[in-house]
């Protein structure tokens, strides 16, 4: 009596011990072929991303699809994922309007400026330009673009007399006339001009970005 309850124990860890195993093997055959289906969405999604926008916003939701999320999920409405949706930015935009996936680098690289915090991925080399100085930045460069800086620069009219005397007249109305030799006494005084020139301009200019 007691061997037969021996072998029945015996017979019965072996019996667990081969349902586990096919249990384990079961489990990770399919472990396995889920990978490889993750595997090939994601590739898919690299491969197929250069091609146009709307191939990159569906291999997304089928990306999403394999880990049983769905975009709503994220916050992201079908909408969103529709090709005839995504906006373009190429000539840029004050104000979005709304939260949405937009096409940003069209045509080369492109700044987005954010209004509000965002927990942002940074590198170790990267640079944080703080925000006075950016809205001076594109202040500027609209300035620049509409031509307010430098439609009021005039080339100066330069003269000769043939001898060593030169007329440099700027506004055609106060000319300034150089007697001797331009080179010899006038260039070193210039100099120092032009020195003390760009250390006031310099000056200038970090008082004007303390006060944006």
């Amino acid at each position: 009596m007691r061997d037969h309850v021996y072998d029945l124990q015996v017979d019965g860890l072996d019996d667990i011990e081969d349902q586990l195993k096919e249990d384990f093997e079961k489990w990770s055959n399919e472990l396995s072929g889920n990978l490889d289906k993750m595997s090939k969405a994601i590739n898919d999604a690299i491969n197929n991303s250069g091609a146009s926008a709307a191939d990159a916003m569906n291999t997304l939701a089928e990306v999403l699809k394999q880990f049983n999320i769905t975009p709503n999920q994220l916050g992201i409405s079908a909408s969103n994922l529709s090709a005839g949706n995504i906006k373009k930015y190429a000539k840029g935009t004050d104000h979005v309007g709304h939260n949405s996936i937009g096409l940003t680098n069209e045509n080369g690289r492109e700044i987005v400026v954010t209004r509000k915090g965002w927990l942002t991925k940074l590198g170790e080399s990267d640079m944080i330009i703080p925000n006075d100085i950016t809205e001076t930045l594109v202040h500027m460069a609209e300035q620049y673009q509409n031509r307010d800086m430098i439609s009021s620069i005039k080339m100066p009219e330069i003269k000769s007399d043939g001898d060593k005397n030169v007329v440099y007249n700027y506004t055609n109305n106060n000319p300034i006339t150089i007697q001797g030799d331009l080179v010899r006494d006038t260039l070193p005084d210039l100099k120092t001009i032009l020195k003390k020139s760009n250390e006031y301009t310099q000056n200038e200019m970090r008082k004007n970005l303390r006060r944006t």
